[in-house]
Order: structure tokens, then sequence, then C-alpha cells
């Protein structure tokens, strides 16, 4: 069940969040026409051989650039880290982050939008097994080699070793058992862990998450519709907290976004200013001394 809340103010978002703060994570999304869909199936539609194809492409290439030996789902969270289109959708731990990506393109007019989704509500509309096995490690999140262990030791699959994804699109994701999957990447860099991020993982990739999220009365979700009044006061409150380019992205990147959005505001208005001083001296000379 989704349900859609306008917010009117930073003041007002943050009371909603006070008032659901625990077991959430978020995803802000710059305009709030947008689906929550994955970047594959937004740049390639619903094609089952062509994700695996590109999935095997970046990995053949990453050997030269990653010596570490990844299994499966390491080398999925490293493709989608990077940019590879993926069936992974991001999502966060903190809303102020999850905020940060809908005012970071200051040229985006468009009202934005916070979803904001309840990870015990998904959790418990998971198969048994998974429920059973997650529980036992104390956790709603799985891990890489969560998923290489367990979908190889129950036989539960069309091929015994997890190799491909579309073995993961196999008899346990049929109509009657579609889910969402919370996925905890590995810290493969500093980016990862200052944007507190978690993946949601569908069992098919087929299954559109915001029509199943209608679907499941029992699953909690907000989307929260950020006006872009709103987003222009949204940047200014993450400014002075410290939720800015330089923390989302780490290193030189990071700082270079930072330095472009600074110097181009302090140059606006210096413009301005400028434009103010010489309205001000046309004005005088008009009227005379």
């Amino acid at each position: 069940m989704i349900e859609q809340i306008k917010i009117t103010s930073f003041q007002h978002l943050e009371e909603y969040l006070y008032v659901t703060k625990g077991d959430f994570i978020y995803r802000g999304l710059d305009n709030a026409s947008y689906e929550l869909i994955p970047s594959f199936i937004r740049h390639f539609g619903y094609n089952n051989t062509l994700e695996l194809k590109i999935l095997n492409d970046f990995s053949n290439y990453i050997s030269i650039y990653d010596r570490i030996k990844r299994n499966f789902w390491e080398t999925l969270a490293l493709a989608q880290h990077y940019g590879l289109p993926t069936r992974l959708m991001d999502w966060s731990f903190s809303p102020f982050i999850s905020l940060y990506f809908i005012i970071e393109d200051s040229e985006n007019k468009n009202a934005g939008a916070l979803w904001q989704l309840n990870i015990q509500s998904v959790f418990n509309v998971l198969p048994a097994q998974i429920i059973g096995t997650l529980n036992k490690l104390g956790t709603h999140y799985a891990s890489a080699s969560f998923l290489e262990e367990y979908f190889e030791t129950f036989d539960i699959l069309q091929q015994r070793e997890l190799r491909y994804l579309n073995d993961f699109n196999g008899p346990y994701a049929q109509e009657s058992n579609q889910y969402y999957l919370f996925y905890e990447p590995p810290s493969i860099d500093e980016r990862i862990i200052n944007q507190r991020g978690l993946f949601t993982l569908p069992s098919r990739l087929t299954l559109e998450m915001e029509k199943w999220l209608r679907s499941v009365n029992s699953i909690k979700c907000n989307k929260f519709i950020i006006p872009l009044n709103v987003k222009n006061e949204i940047r200014n409150r993450l400014d002075v907290i410290g939720i800015n380019e330089r923390m989302i992205y780490p290193g030189l990147e990071g700082i270079s976004k930072w330095l472009v959005r600074i110097n181009k505001m302090k140059n606006e208005k210096l413009l301005i200013n400028n434009k103010d001083d010489t309205s001000a001296k046309n004005k005088t000379s008009w009227l005379g001394p």
C-alpha cells in the first residue's frame, strides 16, 4: 500500500520523518513523476537475455581493474555501483542522503519525491525459508555471501549452482511467490559507506515495484511529494548539516562538484548585485545630482 503526502516545508517533512523514524529505507527521485523502476528496465525493458549478456561482459572486463575474486552477487553490486544498468535499485537508511538526490540537479524545476519503505513489512512477505534463514542470522538483509550460499543450499532453483540471474527467475519466483529482497552490498568503497546504501532485489525482472507495493496491503510505504520551493529549502538545510557533494562523492569528484556549485552560486549572486548597482546608478543619473 502506498500513501502519497504533499510536503509544504522542510519542517513539515521532518515531522513525518520523526513520527515514522526507525525501520525504514528511503529513495529520492528528482522528478515525482518518475516510476520506481531499476535502471536496466529503464534502458532495455524486460530482456533477461540481454541482462545476462551485459553482466557477463562486465565480469570479463573488470578483471583488468579489480583484482579481487568476487562471487556473482558481489559483481552485480559492483556493476550497479559503477553505473551499469541492473535489476537492483538503490535505497538509503538515511532520509537526508536520499533528499540530496532530489535536489542535486539545481536546474531541475520539477517536484521531487522521497519514497519511504518499511523494512519489516517487506521482510514479512518473503518466502518462509528465506525469513527463517535470515532470522537465524539475526538480520533482515541478505549479503552477497548469503545469496551465494543460500541459493546453492536449498534446491529451489532450476540449477544447483547460482551463477546467473536467469536462475533467480526460476520456479521459486513464480506468480504465486513474488517478493523483493533487501541486499546489503559489500563496502566496495567510501562512497557506498557514506551513502548508507541498500539495494532492493526483485524475485523476477518483470516484477514492477509500484504495482507490487499497491497489491500487498500489509506493506507500509509513503511517497512524499516535494514541491520546487521545498526543494530549495532542503538544499540550504542539507548544506548546513554537511550533506553535500563532498560527503556523497568522497574524493576529487565530490570536491569538483562542490566547487562548481558554490562558485556558480557566488557568481550568480555577484551578477545580481552588479545589476542592482547599475540600475541604481542609472536612476540617480536620470534624476540628476
